[in-house]
């Protein structure tokens, strides 16, 4: 297949880094905290790409 693991780690790096943009792509943005409200949010179709945000 054309797809493979990436590790999260690496993952998060690639995106703080700024070579993906993400704008478009995420459309709500939740705190670490807020977890549960993510995964809400995708489950009642409020969001279509949420992101955890570290700040």
């Amino acid at each position: 297949p054309l797809t493979r693991k990436i590790p999260a780690a690496a993952t998060i790096d690639y995106l703080d880094s700024g070579k993906v943009k993400t704008k478009g792509i995420v459309n709500k943005t939740f705190k670490l905290e807020d977890f549960d409200k993510a995964l809400q949010s995708i489950k009642d179709k409020s969001a279509i790409k949420a992101a955890i945000v570290f700040d």
